[in-house]
Parts: C-alpha cells; structure tokens; sequence
C-alpha cells in the first residue's frame, strides 16, 4: 500500500480571491522573514569557539530528538521504516510555533545523507521558519523529522530556495495508527513527521517552509570557514568525533 498521509497541494478551495491574495501575502512575508534571516546569520561576525558550542548543543538534541521520534507510539516503526530507505534525513529538535493572527514557526536542525552502502555523513546545519495566516493562538513546542526520499529532494534540501512542498512531493503524517508501505514503491520525495513533548501529533508545522543554512554553525562545528552543506554532506570532507552518536543512531536503523 502507499502512505495514506496528507500531500501538501493547492485544492479548489483556495483558488478565490479573498484565499489567492491572503496566500500572496503569506508567501511575500515568509520571503521577507527569511531574507531578513539569511543576511543576520550570514552578516553576523563568527565567533567560531562559541558557534561551536552552539553547534554540538544542536546535534546532542537532534540524536535525543530522533531518538524520541523513533520511539513514538504512532509513527515510530513508520519513521524506521522510512529512514532504512531515505537519501537523507533532516532533524529539527525544537520547533516553536506562535501567533494570533499572524503567526511563526522556526526551528534549527541538521541535515544529513545516506549512501547507498547505508553510512551516513555528518551534520550540515539549517534553520526553517514559515509564517501562518488565520485564527491561531497559543504557543507550541515540537520536534520534527523531514525523511529524503531520492536525490531530488536531497539536492533540493541543500538549495538556500528550497521550500517544503513547493519543490518536492511531501506527505505528512496523519493521526492515529501507523500506515502500511510498501518496500519499493515510495511515491513522494519526502515525508514529514513531527510530535509535540507530550508525544501528540503536531500537525502540517513546516507546510510552506522554508531552509537556511547556517553557516555559522558549520564553520564553527568543523572549524573551517569553507564547510558547506555540500562539502559536508555529498563529498563528505568533514567529520566530527562529536556527532558520531547521532550518526550511529542512524546508521542501526535497517
């Protein structure tokens, strides 16, 4: 059987005016906020000795998130499952989502890819943000996993322009007893689960997302200002002794 998750697509419903300009107003904020964040992080002086810090404190949380992920009661054998046959995967530790009316959510993470012997490469970092429009209050806390399916959706997650669900085929993981797939046929290029501290179901958190890297913390984590997502993650000329638990973490799910 195929995944029976939610595809991020456009519906009929949003086709009238009143949804096609609140939709050209949440795509033209979201395109500020992370332009907005893109140049602080990249204008930002480095302090390599503190970004380091900075970086490892996101990879110990990205192998507590996973390991917390795999562990659910809903999607912990479906996420297994889905990351024995991935390309990659991407960890957000802590996403924060706010808001009344308008509204945020913003995590950092790591990225990391499978070869096809199964090894996994360190951590390049990123941060995703998205902003909401409607009736919304409160605030909640989350942890979440986006699961590479083939090369297009790797290549794409190391774009800077990169948008969830606007660039690749992405299924989001539904309430309720884990799904049934098939071994062979996975039909989109990524599936996103994401659960709250509680264990609940979060919801379409990063629906329009959108990544940046941060190369910051990439410079700093490996102590070299030339380490980029791709140097890291597809020619693999970066390791770090401090990420080896997340990536054997990785490297046992068969």
């Amino acid at each position: 059987m195929t995944p029976r998750a939610k595809t991020i697509t456009a519906t009929s419903r949003m086709n009238s005016p009143r949804n096609t300009l609140a939709i050209g107003l949440l795509t033209l904020f979201t395109a500020i906020a992370l332009s907005v964040f893109a140049f602080a992080a990249k204008a930002a002086p480095v302090d390599k000795p503190e970004k380091r810090i900075d970086a490892e404190s996101v990879v110990s949380d990205s192998h507590t998130a996973l390991k917390q992920l795999l562990a659910g009661s809903q999607h912990g054998e479906t996420i297994k499952e889905l990351v024995s046959k991935s390309r990659g995967v991407m960890i957000f530790p802590e996403l924060l989502k706010g808001g009344f009316f308008f509204g945020g959510e913003g995590g950092t993470g790591v990225l990391l890819a499978r070869a096809e012997d199964g090894s996994w490469s360190d951590p390049a970092f990123f941060s995703t943000g998205s902003l909401s429009f409607g009736l919304q209050a409160g605030v909640q806390k989350s942890r979440g996993i986006v699961i590479l399916m083939n090369d297009r959706a790797l290549v794409q997650a190391l774009d800077t322009e990169f948008e969830l669900g606007a660039d690749t085929s992405v299924a989001i993981g539904s309430e309720g007893a884990d799904r049934e797939y098939s071994t062979t046929n996975y039909v989109k290029d990524a599936y996103y689960y994401a659960e709250t501290d509680g264990g609940l179901y979060a919801g379409v958190s990063l629906e329009g997302g959108g990544f940046v890297v941060r190369d910051g913390l990439n410079h700093g984590y490996y102590s070299d200002d030339n380490a980029s997502p791709k140097t890291i993650v597809l020619d693999r000329r970066y390791r770090n002794s401090h990420s080896q638990p997340l990536v054997s973490e990785l490297r046992a799910i068969k």
